[in-house]
């Protein structure tokens, strides 16, 4: 409040005195005009203006205010996000459900495939070796019919008078010797088999006619080959035993190999079948796992939508009762001025008409310095001091970096910053692994006025702070995590919007995370910005923040790795770097001097 605006309020005193209005209705007319610069939104407090003059402002039980706050809040922002979202949520969540009862339905199918296909091999387990049992027949089979074949090749062309020495110059008959001697051949298996499968006396009766002709013709070919009549009983039995067990040998091998064969083509037909199933259920699977979690990945999209809604109307409504707590307090120091201004002028006046010359000059001098006094200080402060400590109790950091006596001198320094400024709130981060693991250790907020004696309980209440304060720091964690970037994120995101606001770091600033370990290696400038782009580590600071980095030390505590010369310049040129692309004023220092940092 200028000493214009004080000037003014004199004026306006003055003017109320000489009209004949009571000090308590000059107050309530000039509270009711301060209601246009009243923020929006229902006030938190009533004020009412007592007889005295004096105001006393009423407020609902902050407690059960913010409970219902919060409940109305979360109802309003549940309203519109259900108008906004809720026919895509329900069909996500349709698409959800079919996608587990698919995935469901497709294990069951799979594991049903699974338990035949173990169950075709154990009722087959020698199902490989019967495949070369089926081999073997097949291939003797082979043999018999093809040595057949060759001795009645010769024979035919024996009887048939075609020269195998001469056999190029009677190629035609040749030829048609070979395709009848291949056709008696197959049809002699054929025949045998047939006596085999069916065991009719038929079939054999035509084989043991084949067996006697073909015996007939070797043991002529052999009585000419041999120059003598070779009739005798012996070699054409002998001969025709042969011609009738070939064709019996063949046809045997013939018929295992076909009845193995059929029998391994139905398992391995089995087998491929119960493949493809398998491989189909593995798809709808796949498909189905595929669907639930785009549907899944979708609503939790819609999902941080509406938290990121919800935490913007909650940052609105925090920001109203700080404008309202701003108004209030603007309010009473208005009003106070006004009443004193009205006693001034109403003293002055009986003043007037009841002492002496001498002593109206005296107390009119005495009551001009007051109010030059007055006018040079302000009737209320309307600034705020916070201080976010960000403390780093890591294995290289501890006691070097975040000590309870750093964290105690922070606190005795805000103490008195906020009492000159008229408010603020100090807070203290851990730093651990993560962003979403950062913590809170310690919260307190200034407060905005105190009862009667103002000097004895604002005395109380800052004992108690530090006492408070004091309780905390010897419990302080060891061995916590360095992801000392995303910690100062986290703390970005807690300054308040109103007044100035001081960050300390109180860390050796050796980052530790997954894509980097600073203890080992400092990495550069250039990939390390371009890492804080990727994770979109962008703290959130405002003009009237400072960032004080200090407890940067270069000693190697047990179990971290060494500090060099070229490490730790790098360490500083790093981090002056990462400061400057967040434009926000900062210092780095091995010493934490907390008083003098700010200055």
């Amino acid at each position: 409040m200028n000493i214009f605006k004080k000037a003014k309020n004199h004026i306006d005193a003055y003017i109320a005195h000489k009209g004949g209005l009571a000090l308590n209705e000059f107050i309530d007319i000039k509270e009711k005009t301060l209601k246009s610069r009243a923020p929006d939104g229902e006030s938190p407090f009533y004020l009412s203006i007592q007889p005295d003059g004096s105001t006393v402002r009423t407020e609902t039980v902050k407690e059960e205010k913010d409970i219902s706050d919060e409940q109305a809040l979360r109802k309003k922002q549940g309203n519109i996000y259900s108008n906004l979202k809720q026919r895509l949520v329900t069909q996500i969540i349709e698409s959800i459900s079919q996608a587990e009862m698919e995935i469901r339905d497709a294990a069951t199918s799979l594991n049903e495939i699974r338990k035949a296909h173990d169950e075709i091999l154990k009722t087959t387990p020698n199902h490989h070796l019967l495949k070369q049992d089926a081999l073997r027949s097949f291939l003797v089979c082979l043999l018999i019919g093809l040595g057949d074949a060759v001795s009645l090749f010769y024979l035919f062309c024996d009887f048939w008078g075609v020269d195998l020495a001469r056999m190029f110059f009677y190629s035609t008959s040749a030829l048609f010797t070979l395709f009848f001697t291949f056709a008696f051949v197959v049809a002699s298996v054929l025949i045998a088999h047939q006596a085999l499968s069916k065991k009719s006396f038929l079939w054999f009766a035509c084989l043991a006619v084949l067996a006697v002709i073909i015996g007939k013709m070797r043991t002529v070919q052999g009585a000419v080959i041999e120059g003598n009549a070779m009739d005798n009983s012996f070699w054409q039995a002998l001969y025709t035993a042969i011609s009738f067990i070939l064709p019996i040998s063949a046809a045997f091998f013939f018929k295992r190999w076909n009845e193995i064969s059929e029998k391994t083509g139905k398992v391995e037909s089995e087998i491929r079948r119960l493949n493809e199933q398998e491989q189909a259920c593995l798809e709808r699977l796949n498909e189905a796992n595929s669907e639930r979690q785009r549907s899944l990945n979708e609503l939790d999209k819609i999902t941080k939508e509406y938290v990121k809604h919800y935490e913007r109307a909650l940052s609105k409504k925090e920001r109203l009762e700080t404008a309202w707590e701003r108004h209030a307090r603007y309010v009473e120091g208005y009003l106070a001025d006004l009443k004193f201004a009205f006693l001034f002028w109403k003293g002055w006046q009986s003043i007037k008409t009841s002492v002496s010359k001498p002593v109206k000059a005296l107390i009119k001098i005495a009551t001009l310095l007051s109010i030059f006094i007055l006018f040079a200080y302000p009737a209320y402060a309307d600034d705020r001091f916070n201080i976010l400590v960000v403390c780093d109790r890591s294995s290289s950091a501890q006691e070097f970096s975040c000590s309870s006596e750093s964290l105690e001198d922070a606190g005795r320094f805000w103490t008195e910053r906020a009492d000159q400024a008229g408010g603020g709130s100090f807070e203290v981060f851990l730093v651990d692994r993560g962003f979403d693991t950062t913590s809170v250790l310690f919260s307190e907020s200034y407060p905005p006025r105190f009862p009667g004696p103002v000097t004895v309980n604002k005395k109380k209440w800052k004992n108690k702070f530090l006492q408070n304060l004091s309780e905390k720091t010897p419990s302080l964690p060891v061995n916590k995590g360095s992801a000392i970037v995303e910690a100062v994120h986290r703390a970005s995101l807690r300054i308040p919007d109103e007044g100035e606001t001081l960050i300390y770091v109180l860390s050796d600033m050796r980052e530790v995370n997954k894509s980097f370990n600073f203890e080992r290696q400092v990495p550069s400038e250039r990939e390390f910005l371009n890492w804080l782009d990727r994770k979109a580590i962008k703290p959130k600071f405002k003009d009237s923040t400072k960032l004080v980095a200090c407890g940067v030390h270069p000693y190697t505590p047990d179990n971290t790795g060494k500090m060099t010369t070229q490490n730790y310049e790098q360490l500083l040129r790093l981090w002056q770097a990462a400061f400057d692309k967040w434009g926000v004023r900062a210092s780095i220092s091995e010493v934490c001097q907390i008083n003098n940092q700010w200055r």
